[in-house]
C-alpha cells in the first residue's frame, strides 16, 4: 500500500485504486484498526481533523469495524 497522507493520528493509503483508512483503538493496549473508504472521503479526511473524525463515527455507525 501507498501512503499519501498522514497526520493527526491517521493514515490514508492507497492500492489498486482503492482507499483505506488507518487510525488507532486508542485504549490501553491500542491496535490499528483500517477499513476502506471512497476516494471523495479519502480527500475530506485530508483537509482536518474534523472531518476525519466525522468519517470515522460513519463507518463505525455502518458497523465497517468496531474499536
Amino acid at each position: 500500500m501507498n501512503e499519501i497522507f498522514t497526520d493527526y493520528g491517521i493514515a490514508i493509503h492507497e492500492k489498486d485504486g482503492r482507499y483505506f483508512y488507518t487510525t488507532d483503538s486508542g485504549w490501553f493496549v491500542s491496535r490499528d484498526v483500517t477499513f476502506e473508504i471512497t476516494k471523495a472521503e479519502a480527500e475530506k479526511a485530508q483537509l482536518n481533523a474534523q472531518e476525519a473524525y466525522i468519517i470515522l463515527m460513519k463507518y463505525e455507525r455502518l458497523g465497517k469495524y468496531k474499536f
